[in-house]
């Protein structure tokens, strides 16, 4: 298979495109066929080094959707699934190839009205939006939140869930970015 992969952290020449062999998943894992994979700023930090945990050599990646080809109890070859996060990247190999062993647990299933490339998007933004408006703020319909930089990933998701609860949305702007910080790429 083919895979974006670094062998030395630092910089993000560092990234080779290699001919791997396929993961072989074990026991309580599936093995996914990557059909599109998100590249977030935690990506980026990690092939520069900025991330401890991180291990070399190393496939980088977090958010991937793709089609199970392998399964385990209760998964469907070739059922349709997203998923996210994890050590995915940094202490195991991460999504930025063909294919991806992950937990069973990790991978949800991919909602018909979602492509792809949608459903890759939704991973670390959405989870760490979630994680902030409903486990920490507790947000509620009717309250008020104030949201900075609504146009990264992070912002844009935490708007997106703080309307559909019901809450009124004030958001920010610093300013208009040069990069964005979320970029999805699809296979």
């Amino acid at each position: 298979m083919r895979a974006l992969r670094f062998h030395k952290t630092g910089t993000l020449d560092n990234l080779i495109i290699e001919e791997l062999p396929m993961p072989e998943p074990v026991v309580g894992e599936v093995l996914v066929q990557v059909k599109a994979a998100a590249v977030n700023p935690s990506d980026v930090k990690n092939v520069q080094g900025k991330m401890h945990i991180t291990t070399v050599p190393r496939i980088p990646g977090r958010d991937f959707a793709g089609l199970i080809v392998k399964g385990t109890e209760g998964q469907v070859v070739g059922q349709p699934v997203f998923g996210s996060g994890g050590d995915l990247g940094f202490a195991r190999d991460g999504s930025h190839a063909e294919y991806v062993a992950v937990p069973a647990t990790a991978v949800v299933p991919l909602p018909k009205n979602l492509s792809f490339a949608q459903a890759a998007g939704i991973g670390v933004a959405y989870l760490t939006a979630w994680a902030a408006l409903v486990n920490a703020a507790q947000i509620e319909p009717g309250e008020n939140i104030l949201i900075l930089g609504t146009t990264g990933a992070v912002g844009s998701a935490a708007t997106r869930i703080a309307h559909s609860i019901g809450a009124r949305v004030i958001g920010t702007v610093k300013k208009k970015e040069q990069y964005p910080s979320h970029r999805i790429f699809a296979g």
